[in-house]
Protein backbone atom coordinates (compact mmCIF):
# COMPACT_ATOMS: atom_id res chain seq x y z
CA UNK A 1 0.00 0.00 0.00
CA UNK A 2 1.70 3.32 -0.60
CA UNK A 3 0.76 6.29 1.48
CA UNK A 4 1.33 10.22 0.88
CA UNK A 5 1.43 12.31 3.16
CA UNK A 6 1.43 16.06 2.02
CA UNK A 7 2.32 18.69 4.42
CA UNK A 8 1.61 21.23 2.10
CA UNK A 9 -1.18 23.90 3.79
CA UNK A 10 -1.66 25.69 0.14
CA UNK A 11 -1.90 22.19 -1.33
CA UNK A 12 -4.07 21.09 1.23
CA UNK A 13 -6.17 24.54 0.93
CA UNK A 14 -6.50 23.76 -2.87
CA UNK A 15 -8.36 20.01 -2.24
CA UNK A 16 -10.91 21.66 0.23
CA UNK A 17 -11.58 24.41 -2.72
CA UNK A 18 -11.65 21.68 -4.69
CA UNK A 19 -14.00 19.37 -2.91
CA UNK A 20 -15.83 22.10 -1.55
CA UNK A 21 -16.60 23.27 -4.94
CA UNK A 22 -17.35 20.02 -6.15
CA UNK A 23 -19.93 19.41 -3.11
CA UNK A 24 -22.39 22.00 -4.69
CA UNK A 25 -22.90 21.78 -8.57
CA UNK A 26 -25.91 24.33 -9.03
CA UNK A 27 -23.95 26.33 -11.04
CA UNK A 28 -22.93 23.57 -13.48
CA UNK A 29 -26.48 22.24 -13.54
CA UNK A 30 -27.78 25.54 -14.07
CA UNK A 31 -25.66 25.85 -17.29
CA UNK A 32 -26.35 22.45 -18.12
CA UNK A 33 -30.42 23.10 -17.52
CA UNK A 34 -29.43 26.86 -19.91
CA UNK A 35 -28.34 24.45 -22.63
CA UNK A 36 -31.07 21.64 -23.11
CA UNK A 37 -33.86 24.34 -22.62
CA UNK A 38 -32.03 26.65 -25.71
CA UNK A 39 -31.42 22.72 -27.69
CA UNK A 40 -34.98 21.89 -27.29
CA UNK A 41 -36.54 25.03 -28.29
CA UNK A 42 -34.38 25.03 -31.06
CA UNK A 43 -35.93 21.85 -32.17
CA UNK A 44 -39.65 24.17 -32.33
CA UNK A 45 -37.66 25.82 -35.31
CA UNK A 46 -36.01 23.01 -37.30
CA UNK A 47 -38.91 20.64 -36.18
CA UNK A 48 -36.73 17.76 -35.51
CA UNK A 49 -35.75 15.78 -32.65
CA UNK A 50 -32.89 15.22 -30.77
CA UNK A 51 -31.14 12.66 -32.84
CA UNK A 52 -31.74 15.09 -36.06
CA UNK A 53 -34.57 13.28 -37.73
CA UNK A 54 -37.66 15.32 -38.29
CA UNK A 55 -40.99 15.82 -36.78
CA UNK A 56 -43.54 14.07 -38.49
CA UNK A 57 -46.60 16.07 -39.94
CA UNK A 58 -49.66 16.26 -38.43
CA UNK A 59 -52.46 13.89 -39.89
CA UNK A 60 -55.06 14.78 -42.11
CA UNK A 61 -57.88 14.65 -39.50
CA UNK A 62 -55.54 17.02 -37.25
CA UNK A 63 -54.71 19.10 -40.10
CA UNK A 64 -58.61 19.49 -40.53
CA UNK A 65 -59.76 20.57 -37.82
CA UNK A 66 -57.03 22.63 -36.78
CA UNK A 67 -57.99 26.05 -35.45
CA UNK A 68 -56.40 28.21 -37.61
CA UNK A 69 -58.02 31.57 -38.17
CA UNK A 70 -60.87 31.83 -39.88
CA UNK A 71 -62.20 28.42 -39.83
CA UNK A 72 -65.10 27.14 -37.91
CA UNK A 73 -62.80 25.23 -35.23
CA UNK A 74 -61.27 28.57 -34.31
CA UNK A 75 -64.49 30.44 -32.67
CA UNK A 76 -63.25 27.35 -30.06
CA UNK A 77 -62.85 28.80 -26.38
CA UNK A 78 -59.01 28.51 -27.52
CA UNK A 79 -59.66 30.84 -30.37
CA UNK A 80 -56.87 30.78 -33.17
CA UNK A 81 -54.01 28.35 -33.28
CA UNK A 82 -50.53 29.73 -34.18
CA UNK A 83 -49.98 26.96 -37.00
CA UNK A 84 -46.89 25.86 -35.16
CA UNK A 85 -46.62 21.85 -35.15
CA UNK A 86 -46.51 20.81 -31.27
CA UNK A 87 -47.01 24.37 -30.38
CA UNK A 88 -50.40 25.31 -31.35
CA UNK A 89 -51.13 28.49 -28.48
CA UNK A 90 -47.38 28.63 -27.87
CA UNK A 91 -48.58 27.01 -24.45
CA UNK A 92 -45.75 24.13 -24.53
CA UNK A 93 -42.77 25.72 -25.59
CA UNK A 94 -43.56 28.71 -22.94
CA UNK A 95 -44.36 26.18 -20.66
CA UNK A 96 -40.33 25.02 -21.16
CA UNK A 97 -38.29 25.21 -17.75
CA UNK A 98 -35.74 23.89 -15.66
CA UNK A 99 -34.72 23.86 -12.26
CA UNK A 100 -30.93 22.85 -11.09
CA UNK A 101 -29.91 21.44 -7.65
CA UNK A 102 -26.77 21.23 -5.56
CA UNK A 103 -26.59 17.34 -7.62
CA UNK A 104 -28.88 17.65 -10.40
CA UNK A 105 -30.94 19.81 -13.13
CA UNK A 106 -35.02 18.96 -13.75
CA UNK A 107 -35.93 19.73 -17.44
CA UNK A 108 -39.16 19.66 -18.75
CA UNK A 109 -42.75 21.19 -19.85
CA UNK A 110 -45.50 22.45 -17.40
CA UNK A 111 -47.74 20.90 -20.12
CA UNK A 112 -48.83 17.52 -20.11
CA UNK A 113 -49.17 17.15 -23.49
CA UNK A 114 -45.62 17.18 -23.80
CA UNK A 115 -45.25 13.71 -22.39
CA UNK A 116 -47.80 12.59 -25.50
CA UNK A 117 -45.20 14.52 -27.75
CA UNK A 118 -41.87 12.86 -26.30
CA UNK A 119 -43.31 9.62 -26.55
CA UNK A 120 -46.17 9.26 -28.89
CA UNK A 121 -49.02 7.55 -28.64
CA UNK A 122 -50.95 4.77 -30.32
CA UNK A 123 -52.45 7.37 -32.26
CA UNK A 124 -49.59 10.08 -32.83
CA UNK A 125 -46.49 9.58 -33.82
CA UNK A 126 -43.24 10.19 -31.27
CA UNK A 127 -41.87 14.11 -31.95
CA UNK A 128 -39.09 14.19 -29.28
CA UNK A 129 -37.82 17.07 -27.60
CA UNK A 130 -35.70 16.39 -24.64
CA UNK A 131 -34.43 12.82 -25.11
CA UNK A 132 -32.80 10.82 -28.04
CA UNK A 133 -34.24 7.61 -26.52
CA UNK A 134 -37.37 8.03 -24.40
CA UNK A 135 -37.51 4.42 -23.30
CA UNK A 136 -33.52 4.19 -22.51
CA UNK A 137 -33.84 7.80 -20.97
CA UNK A 138 -30.93 8.91 -23.01
CA UNK A 139 -30.08 12.26 -24.45
CA UNK A 140 -29.52 12.78 -28.07
CA UNK A 141 -25.46 12.83 -29.60
CA UNK A 142 -25.83 16.59 -29.86
CA UNK A 143 -26.91 17.45 -26.55
CA UNK A 144 -24.70 14.49 -24.88
CA UNK A 145 -21.44 16.34 -26.06
CA UNK A 146 -22.57 19.71 -24.78
CA UNK A 147 -23.55 17.76 -21.41
CA UNK A 148 -19.94 16.35 -21.37
CA UNK A 149 -18.05 20.17 -23.09
CA UNK A 150 -19.82 22.17 -19.85
CA UNK A 151 -18.89 19.38 -17.25
CA UNK A 152 -14.84 19.45 -18.74
CA UNK A 153 -14.82 22.85 -19.06
CA UNK A 154 -16.47 22.92 -15.22
CA UNK A 155 -13.90 20.44 -13.95
CA UNK A 156 -10.89 22.32 -15.57
CA UNK A 157 -11.69 24.97 -14.30
CA UNK A 158 -11.78 24.01 -10.10
CA UNK A 159 -9.44 25.38 -9.64
CA UNK A 160 -9.49 28.71 -10.72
Amino acid sequence: MLTITVEDAGFRAYIQQMQDRMGDLTGVMDDIGNAMVQSAKGRFETRTDPNGAPWKPWSPATRETYPFAGTSYAAGIDGPGNGKLLDRYCMTLAGLNYQPTSDSVRIGFAQPCATYHEYGTSEMPRRGLLMGDPNAVTLGATDEATVIDILGAWVANLGN
